[in-house]
């Protein structure tokens, strides 16, 4: 092979070896490029691999003679030199084209991790050079983030770190397609596990959220699960080969070691009654047994922990007792257990508890103890889900073992909080810290992570040690809004249906409940964030936004909606500024100078003919995974947008007569059918408390309804206003003011239109409904009432 001759006795000088390296890179260049044309002749272009060339062929010599190339430079000034070299040589990878030159280059550099240590870190900042324009750029872009991991060059994690940042918060689509096959193929490889890639997993989440991407995600997500559990049933079927006896008496030797602990513990907590400080001890003996050495031993330690408490405490179950009458006890389903007994797993959390308080570097400090309750929530993370993907893999293959139950988990879990969060002089100092830590182990938990989880972990963010101690501090409202996010993205599919399963079903009757105790205890948590929970709530879960809607500040006294001749124009609060935490210009970033652009010089007029097509998804794919036409979150960014724009407008303009309401007009009459029901289901949103908002909005709606030709829009808008508030309370006040003054206003003529008495069950409803709007004492239809008391609809909006 090219300069195998030159690697002879004796130190080369750096001069010499950079020849040598020429040489080889030559020859392998030569030797590629003849096996890839060959290929192609056969019409396998690129398909040449590695693993397809025997390990004496002359392309993996020469990789290994790079190394011996590369010991026999002198160790004073071989780092330096190999560090030249894999310069040039990762220059050859981004420059590559084809699987078996990228494979040897990378092949070259993992070679040369050992002898030049600064390259593992220096690799990071190369991979920026990839070529990332074109389809066939990113599948390669790819490809050499997987080599890379798999010659440990790089740990999965900083790449999780660095396509994370790519992707820019799930904006960029092309990264957010390269991340989700990373993830992927890392994950068919076994070059990493689910839990290597939290932020990703954060960023396709954001996607979800804001860009009308969660039915693609939640379908990777499963495809995930799916990868995930293969992988792990099939390493649990390979024992065979001296390296896999070698691990699995590793793992029988830390195994008994952590039993032979587990056991001491349960004596010790026996005898001291559960006492604190006669437990401390133990962590004396902890470190004794090298435990706590490393953060690396101490997360081996807690996963066997839990692992062997788990199914010590699974395998107490016991069948239901007996009726009290006397009667045949119930036989449960097969597999299911009623009863346990949770001894062991509370030993468990006692322990664990201690080791938080006492077990780590400073146990003075809240970040110390934080940082280790970090890790210890990172290990049972890694146990639950193991232990559900493989239990769910097992039911899908219908194998025999026993299903997966969320209890001992629970148990655990809703120990570590109640404790952790008890009166303690040092966590007092700065509680969020734990509470944090407690947030991201259930975000990295959540339901489209462990479905089998789910109702544990609904129980769990809604505890009283956690949910209000979040939301008190206002720093902890972020947290909790993306845990109650991540559960309504995973539950917005079954939503959209119809037909709720019995678990579904369920599950959405605790979330409800959740939501009542967070709209009478945190309402201003749920008016601060409404616009992102509108966003994830399909169109048909009209009651569930209604809750979100209808919460207002407790300091404000909300005006009565039925007060005759109120002028709500004239309220105080009107003329303030709501307050929206939620980012509602994200989902329209990119037209969002197009559309700044028109509302400033209402030129172009053809972006008003562009628009609509903007707001559509592709059809087909996108469309079909979305559940709709349309690009939901933007059209609701769109609405809130221009209407922060239209109220500066409305200082020295009337509402007719601005761009804004050109925007309106022009997409209510471009849209079909869908698109404005969904334009108006944004407008309806921002009917909530009295702010400056609610006001605009309704005099949007109402000029709408006024202005417009066509019946059909009518009807539409009256659909809207309608389905809201036929459904159980509570019902939005600016939703209640708006319905009133449609009705009661002879300017809209509402009574006339062919739609309120087009059948006598609509008619009927009609009367009901506006006998309920209006109070008692006045009469439905066209000879009803006429004072106009809400908000004057278009006039009353100019004179303000």
């Amino acid at each position: 092979a090219a300069g195998a001759g030159a690697v002879g006795g004796g130190y080369l000088e750096v001069s010499q070896a950079m020849v040598v390296y020429g040489r080889l890179v030559q020859g392998l260049e030569a030797s590629i490029k003849q096996l890839v044309a060959t290929a192609a002749q056969q019409s396998k272009a690129r398909l040449v691999s590695l693993s397809m060339l025997g390990p004496d062929h002359e392309v993996p010599l020469m990789v290994r003679q790079t190394l011996e190339v590369t010991l026999k430079i002198a160790p004073h000034e071989r780092e330096a030199a190999s560090y030249q070299f894999a310069r040039s040589v990762f220059k050859k990878v981004v420059e590559a084209s084809d699987l078996l030159k990228i494979e040897a280059f990378v092949g070259i550099l993992g070679g040369l991790r050992e002898e030049c240590k600064k390259l593992s870190t220096d690799i990071l900042a190369w991979i920026g050079f990839l070529p990332s324009t074109t389809e066939e750029d990113f599948k390669l872009h790819r490809l050499v983030l997987v080599l890379l991991a798999k010659v440990k060059l790089v740990r999965v994690q900083d790449l999780d770190a660095h396509l994370a940042a790519k992707t820019s918060g799930g904006q960029l689509q092309p990264w957010v397609d390269l991340a989700m096959a990373f993830v992927r193929q890392c994950v068919a490889e076994r070059v990493g596990g689910w839990r290597d890639f939290g932020q990703i997993f954060d960023a396709l989440g954001k996607a979800a959220q804001r860009h009308g991407q969660g039915r693609k995600i939640n379908k990777f997500m499963e495809e995930l699960r799916a990868v995930a559990s293969q992988v792990a049933a099939s390493q649990a079927g390979q024992g065979a080969g001296e390296a896999g006896k070698q691990r699995g008496g590793a793992d029988a030797v830390a195994r008994d070691q952590v039993t032979y602990l587990l056991e001491r513990w349960i004596r010790v907590w026996n005898e001291s009654g559960g006492a604190e400080h006669k437990c401390v001890q133990y962590v004396t003996l902890l470190h004794q047994q090298n435990v706590l050495k490393t953060e690396e031993s101490t997360e081996v330690f807690v996963r066997l922990a839990i692992e062997l408490c788990v199914d010590a405490c699974v395998k107490t179950a016991q069948p239901p007792p007996p009726p009290e009458d006397g009667g045949a006890a119930s036989q449960p389903p097969p597999g299911v257990a009623t009863q346990f007994v949770y001894n062991v797993v509370d030993a468990l959390s006692n322990m664990l508890v201690i080791l938080v308080k006492f077990g780590s570097a400073d146990p003075q400090s809240v970040t110390s103890r934080a940082h280790l309750l970090g890790r210890i929530l990172t290990a049972m993370n890694r146990v639950l889900l193991s232990d559900a993907h493989e239990k769910s893999a097992n039911k899908v293959d219908g194998g025999s073992r026993r299903p997966f139950d969320q209890r001992p988990y629970l148990r655990i879990l809703l120990n570590l909080v109640r404790d952790l969060n008890a009166s303690d002089q040092v966590v007092e100092q700065n509680n969020l810290q734990v509470l944090g830590a407690f947030a991201n182990c259930l975000y990295a938990l959540q339901p489209s992570a462990a479905p089998a989880f789910a109702f544990a972990w609904l129980e769990l963010v809604s505890h009283r040690s956690l949910m209000p101690a979040l939301l008190l501090a206002k720093k902890g409202w972020p947290l909790m809004h993306r845990l109650l996010v991540s559960l309504f993205v995973f539950m917005e599919p079954f939503l959209r249906r119809s037909q709720l399963q019995p678990a579904i079903r369920t599950l959405y009757k605790g979330t409800l409940r959740v939501l009542l105790v967070l709209l009478h205890d945190f309402p201003e948590f749920l008016c601060d964030y409404h616009f992102s929970f509108c966003d994830v709530i399909p169109p048909n879960c009209i009651q569930l936004r209604n809750l979100f809607l209808s919460a207002f500040p407790r300091a404000m006294r909300l005006p009565d909606p039925f007060t005759p001749n109120l002028k709500v124009d004239l309220l105080p609060e009107i003329s303030q500024h709501p307050r929206i935490l939620s980012n509602f210009v994200a989902a329209i970033m990119p037209i969002r100078a197009e559309v700044d652009g028109f509302l400033k010089t209402q030129q172009p007029k053809s972006f008003l003919e562009w628009l609509p097509g903007r707001l559509a998804l592709p059809p087909a794919k996108e469309a079909q995974l979305a559940g709709a036409a349309y690009n939901v979150p933007a059209i609701n960014s769109l609405v809130v947008y221009m209407g922060t724009q239209g109220i500066a407008h409305l200082q020295n303009k009337s509402l007719s007569h601005s761009p804004v309401m050109e925007v309106f007009q022009a997409l209510m009459n471009q849209f079909d059918a869908e698109g404005r029901y969904l334009l108006l289901n944004g407008i309806a949103n921002q009917l909530r408390y009295p702010n400056n908002h609610t006001h605009y909005f309704s005099c949007v709606l109402l000029y709408l309804f006024a202005e417009s030709p066509s019946d059909l829009v009518k009807e539409q808008i009256t659909r809207v206003l309608l389905e809201r508030l036929i459904v159980h309370r509570p019902h939005p006040w600016g939703l209640l003011i708006t319905f009133i003054e449609l009705i009661k206003n002879p300017r809209y003529n509402f009574w006339a239109h062919k739609f309120t008495h087009c059948a006598a069950e609509i008619e009927k409803v009609f009367e009901s409904v506006a006998r309920s709007c209006m109070g008692p004492g006045h009469s439905a239809g066209p000879g009803a009432d006429s004072d106009s008391p809400a908000l004057g609809g278009p006039t009353s909006t100019t004179s303000s």
